[in-house]
């Protein structure tokens, strides 16, 4: 995941929990964490020309799936966050 954000254009980024966060070692990269911040998610959704809403319920069935219980969690309260303005769809 962290090298297709590379591919998609994304730098390392040094948000406390980013999915793009630099590391030094495998050790290392295998304790970050399976999804990327706030800032390169838009960042990802801009360069693939993604919905967000529909983007973000897909990860957490996807994550829900494969008994992925923390990045279900993420996405799904991602998706709450973005619920549209007064119910109205963009």
């Amino acid at each position: 995941m962290h090298e297709t954000g590379h591919m998609l254009g994304i730098k390392h980024c040094i948000a406390a929990e980013c999915g793009m966060n630099g590391s030094n070692s495998l050790e290392e990269k295998d304790r970050g964490v399976l999804y990327f911040c706030a800032d390169c998610q838009a960042k990802v959704w801009w360069s693939c020309d993604l919905a967000p809403q529909e983007h973000l319920a897909k990860m957490a069935q996807f994550a829900t799936d494969t008994q992925l219980k923390e990045a279900a969690e993420y996405w799904e309260q991602a998706g709450r966050t973005l619920q549209p303005i007064h119910g109205k769809p963009k």
